[in-house]
């Protein structure tokens, strides 16, 4: 179950369990609110539906969310502002839900914002398999971020031109850092003293000079000293 996976994330990115002793039958869910409260007032409830398919989980639109939500500000440990500052990520095999049942999940803002995270077995075994093979044990924000950068961004490269037909650890690791707003992305650098080195080996003395100067303006830039400056920089 990938909801496993998104347990070890929220663990892995400061968030903490909310102890809540209530058993959903057919169901396995997790509660989740971040460790720093201060700064972030908000919860997660993950969910997955043990027996799947596309009528159970329009039953979880209709009635379990609902239920679940009250039930958790009704008798849970949480904060008051659990009622307008909650996200259900609901878990779902792809094959077992229609595509308008997962628009119809996330338009409906009732109780909970919610998100649905829709994968297959192949994606999730290779994801698996992956983290096996890199001897990854955490997830946290930096891994997935040096995942999805991986070989110089070849891999989203690869990933965005087969948008569609993606079924390995790749695109369900996209899907669920699509989902989890917690998640950055930041570009990898790509060595950029040496891009300036090999700048520099192309210049000559007076134009990495006029390079510099160029960088060194304060000012703000306008008609009368951009022609200042190129005369007194180009002799005109």
């Amino acid at each position: 179950m990938i909801i496993n996976v998104l347990e070890k994330i929220f663990d892995n990115n400061y968030y903490e369990k909310v102890n809540f002793d209530f058993s959903l039958i057919n169901a396995k869910y997790f509660i989740y609110t971040p460790v720093d409260k201060e700064n972030k007032e908000e919860y997660f409830v993950l969910l997955e539906l043990l027996n799947q398919s596309n009528n159970n989980i329009k039953f979880t639109l209709e009635d379990i969310s609902e239920y679940l939500f009250e039930t958790i500000i009704n008798y849970g440990d949480v904060e008051r502002y659990f009622g307008k500052n909650s996200t259900l990520i609901i878990c779902h095999k792809e094959n077992k839900i229609e595509r308008m049942t997962t628009l119809s999940l996330e338009e409906d803002l009732y109780n909970f914002k919610k998100n649905v995270i829709a994968y297959t077995e192949k994606e999730l075994q290779g994801l698996r398999i992956y983290l096996k093979e890199k001897h990854i044990e955490e997830l946290t924000n930096e891994t997935i971020r040096n995942i999805i950068n991986e070989n110089n961004g070849s891999q989203f490269v690869k990933f965005k031109e087969n948008k569609g037909n993606n079924t390995d650890y790749y695109s369900v690791l996209m899907k669920i850092f699509l989902k989890l707003p917690f998640l950055t992305y930041e570009t990898q650098e790509k060595g950029l003293s040496k891009i300036n080195e090999d700048i520099d080996k192309e210049l000559s003395v007076a134009q990495r000079e006029i390079r510099d100067n160029i960088l060194n303006i304060k000012d703000e830039w306008t008609d009368e000293n951009i022609l200042s400056f190129a005369s007194k920089n180009w002799g005109k």
